[in-house]
């Protein structure tokens, strides 16, 4: 099973644990650690380019939200993901 695991990495803190993703059939289940990004992820989801425009994604969208997770964040300054292919695992590195 493949595991997404999603970061604030500030580098003056150890990186603090907001939530982990995986796939369960064509549904994806949400462990989240911060009620904040739990929100956040609900209310406005994550914003990704579908066939060339803008378009918001939300966990409820399933593969599309699961594959998003590592693009969106992979320009971030304080957001890491991490992917494992179990539920526990290692912080990411600090790079």
């Amino acid at each position: 099973m493949i595991v997404k695991h999603v970061y604030l990495f500030d580098p003056d803190r150890p990186p603090f644990p907001l939530a982990t993703f995986h796939m369960d059939g064509d549904a994806v289940v949400a462990g989240y650690h911060n009620e904040t990004y739990r929100w956040d992820i609900e209310a406005n989801g994550l914003v990704v380019v579908v066939d060339g425009e803008d378009r918001q994604v939300f966990p409820a969208d399933g593969k599309v939200f699961f594959e998003a997770l590592d693009r969106v964040y992979s320009h971030s300054t304080f957001m890491r993901v991490r992917i494992s292919d179990e539920a526990g695992g290692d912080e990411p590195a600090a790079t």
